[in-house]
């Protein structure tokens, strides 16, 4: 409690319900991200990796392949999935522009509830997750001829940006195009 002589505050304390002078009431609080004078920094997420190809000169059957949260605000490129098999908290579907939902490319129920987005899991979650994606080949379908015809974003809700099935999911489309 901050000592009050003569009903105001000594010199250096505050009210936690107080504004600063600094923050006036049409300056949003600090941690409300969503208001539009509220600037993100440009970098992508550490977990946002873009990996793309041809060379030049050369055809590949995929092109860039990106992931997103699907909570970020920045526009994803190109043909966009969204990779989770529930729908994610807080978003509206009429929120979103999906060129699909691809709910049988996620792992099933059965691994992501093994796995709960331990990160001391993850490599073994990855190992399963690859050997559902080897047994479901035909639900990569949509995402293989779209990344054959440009980039693509997938978009995942996991807060982990490093530990989730997005990541394996594109190293996973990388590896075995076409």
């Amino acid at each position: 409690m901050a000592p009050v002589l003569s009903g105001v505050p000594a010199a250096g304390y505050s009210s936690p319900h107080r504004r600063s002078r600094r923050q006036s009431r049409t300056t949003p609080a600090r941690w409300d991200l969503r208001h539009p004078s509220v600037r993100r920094p440009p970098l992508p997420s550490p977990g946002h990796r873009v990996v793309s190809w041809p060379e030049e000169g050369r055809r590949a059957d995929v092109g860039s392949i990106t992931i997103q949260r699907v909570y970020e605000d920045r526009p994803a490129e190109g043909a966009v999935f969204l990779v989770d098999r529930v729908w994610p908290r807080g978003v509206r579907k009429d929120d979103l522009r999906l060129d699909g939902w691809l709910r049988d490319a996620a792992p099933s129920k059965e691994l992501r509830q093994w796995f709960g987005h331990r990160p001391e899991r993850f490599a073994e979650f990855a190992v399963r997750y690859r050997a559902e994606l080897d047994a479901g080949r035909e639900s990569l379908r949509p995402l293989l001829d779209a990344a054959a015809e440009g980039p693509v974003t997938l978009l995942y809700s996991a807060k982990d940006t490093e530990h989730n099935q997005a990541v394996v999911l594109r190293d996973y489309l990388l590896e075995h195009p076409g």
